[in-house]
């Protein structure tokens, strides 16, 4: 079979331009993971690790009902809207408005799934309804449907290539969250309710001036063609999947750890150890929502695999560059919590090496959606949870919160590995690009 032809040197992506893009999103990012830092810093030392359990299960209980669906959707807007616009750009539009009544509907199901399990979730991973009533459990629920309504609005700049609003926009709620939070430990209210409901309800405010600020004709009450929303479920159906099961991978750890009634100082030390490495996460995060517009764009073999070329040696320079953190994980522990968290060094060193290899390897993801083999990375993210999950039956009933950690940097590191080489095999397949969710 003859090779796809190669595309004109305008079209084929620049790496410059998606590093650029990488730094104008990290450079706000990091500002928000400054103030998200500062903001989690301030809790855990208001609280104390016994009452910082509670509240990162709570956090866990948010991101989760925020991250089961809402990227799915996110993902497959960007995608068909990011080909779509290639012709013209209105023809991206279309699919934000199906991608928004999807949305809508995902809002209402969320909130109202949230307030009928809030008691049996406060019961189950909260164990004391004294300490944190079902109300607050339910805050978290309305907090997930507020990152769900602000996820539009980011999706529609992700497929503009609009980052430097984007990144303002994160680095807002992170200002807007960090403020409010110091106003409140400042005037002694340090209880865990208050500040988790500060912590959740704060995003409401950036979610709206967002939405203010978007294109009237993407809020235009049109009729939504039935086709393109069945278009964004086709695809979106093993985006969805793969979505689920990152997300219950990402705070499968902490479920777990509460389940099994760990200490709950234990529970703390965990939790302050994972808050830290979610800074990680969120460059992960960052480098799949810039390069996916990219590699969407691409349609030949020759063309994926040399994308996933450019990126290997620069973030194997900077896996290199996180071993400091690593090694000193003692002076950054108690440099950020103070010497109450001093438990917490050795899990944060754990936890943040599986996250280093899974930086690393972050482009594959994008190359795989982008080829259109969705239902590969939902197999993949499906492995990876049930790989944490067995194990961590049998671990942490033994070895406690050291054992969750090995076993989640084990899982983490390999899992991205074993994408990686799936998605540079895939991309030397013949054809590589499926049609599964692609367009038409």
């Amino acid at each position: 079979m003859s090779e796809n032809p190669p595309l004109e040197p305008e079209e084929v992506p620049y790496v410059g331009r998606v590093w650029r893009s990488v730094g104008i999103v990290l450079t706000g990012r990091a500002g928000a993971a400054v103030a998200s830092l500062a903001t989690t810093l301030i809790i855990a030392r208001a609280l104390g690790p016994v009452n910082y359990g509670l509240f990162a299960v709570l956090a866990a209980i948010l991101n989760v009902a925020a991250g089961l669906l809402s990227p799915a959707i996110d993902t497959s807007a960007v995608r068909c809207a990011a080909q779509a616009s290639k012709e013209h750009p209105d023809a991206a539009l279309p699919y934000f408005r199906a991608a928004l009544r999807l949305k809508l509907w995902l809002v209402a199901a969320t909130v109202a799934a949230g307030v009928s399990a809030a008691p049996w979730l406060t019961t189950r991973f909260l164990a004391d309804t004294s300490v944190v009533p079902s109300g607050t459990t339910a805050l978290a629920f309305v907090g997930a449907a507020t990152l769900i309504l602000w996820g539009f609005a980011q999706a529609f700049l992700q497929t503009r290539e609009e980052f430097k609003a984007y990144a303002g926009y994160e680095f807002l709620n992170a200002l807007v969250r960090l403020s409010i939070v110091v106003v409140l430990v400042a005037g002694t209210s340090t209880r865990l309710g208050t500040l988790f409901g500060t912590y959740a309800l704060a995003p409401v405010l950036v979610t709206v001036f967002s939405w203010l600020r978007l294109p009237r004709p993407v809020l235009a009450q049109r009729k939504v063609a039935p086709a393109l929303i069945w278009e964004l479920i086709h695809f979106g159906k093993w985006v969805a999947a793969a979505s689920i099961a990152t997300s219950l991978a990402q705070r499968l750890d902490l479920f777990l750890l509460s389940w099994f009634q760990v200490p709950k100082d234990a529970l703390g030390h965990y939790g302050a150890a994972a808050s830290l490495v979610l800074m990680g996460d969120l460059v992960i995060l960052t480098l799949f929502q810039v390069l996916l517009p990219q590699a969407s764009r691409l349609h030949s073999n020759a063309e994926m695999r040399a994308f996933l070329h450019r990126f290997l040696v620069p973030l194997l320079a900077a896996g290199v560059a996180m071993l400091p953190l690593i090694l000193g994980s003692s002076y950054v522990v108690e440099f950020a919590f103070g010497a109450a968290y001093s438990d917490s060094a050795g899990l944060f060193s754990i936890l943040l090496s599986g996250a280093t290899v899974a930086f690393v390897c972050a482009p594959a993801g994008a190359a795989v959606y982008a080829m259109g083999r969705p239902r590969l990375i939902a197999a993949l993210e499906a492995v990876k949870l049930i790989s944490i999950f067995l194990p961590a039956l049998w671990v942490v009933p033994h070895y406690g919160p050291v054992g969750m950690a090995c076993t989640v940097a084990a899982v983490k590191g390999t899992m991205g590995v074993i994408t990686y080489a799936v998605a540079y095999r895939v991309a030397g397949s013949a054809p590589a690009f499926s049609s599964e969710g692609r367009p038409t």
